[in-house]
């Protein structure tokens, strides 16, 4: 009996619930973009040459200009278009492309940016920072939000 006290007080009393709030309350240190297809049929969205979407960290600026790229979001869907580097403090992003179909809109989302046990980088949403206007077939994006210095 004396040891019954005793093991009781060695108990672990972590619950799920508190594994979930260590999990959030991680401070935001990444930023992402994500499209939002706000119409009633598929968004087509086009990057390449002087419209392309990149970050910028405390010590440079990605400057992916000369790639092309091609997204898809369906209707009533959202998607991230691209998120900033996990191993990097990113202090601002230029958003760039083209709506070659549809229309919707595009977001500035801040979150924890960190890879996974395999490597792959991954983001989980905290707050939507900027929210654009809508955009349609034939709008060219170009906005800045936060430090491109």
């Amino acid at each position: 009996m004396a040891m019954l006290p005793l093991a009781m007080a060695c108990s672990n009393s972590t619950s799920a619930d508190d594994i979930e709030e260590e999990l959030t309350e991680e401070e935001p240190n990444g930023l992402a973009v994500r499209i939002v297809n706000t119409g009633d049929s598929k968004m087509e969205i086009e990057s390449g040459g002087s419209t392309v979407t990149y970050f910028c960290y405390e010590d440079e600026c990605e400057d992916d200009t000369g790639y092309f790229s091609y997204t898809e979001v369906n209707a009533g869907a959202e998607m991230m278009f691209d998120t900033s580097s996990p191993e990097k403090v990113v202090v601002g992003v230029y958003v760039g492309f083209e709506v070659t179909r549809g229309s919707g809109h595009f977001e500035i989302v801040s979150g924890v940016s960190y890879r996974d046990d395999d490597g792959w980088a991954e983001f989980e949403e905290v707050d939507v920072l900027y929210t654009s206007g809508t955009i349609g077939s034939g709008d060219t994006v170009g906005y800045t939000y936060g430090s491109m210095d």
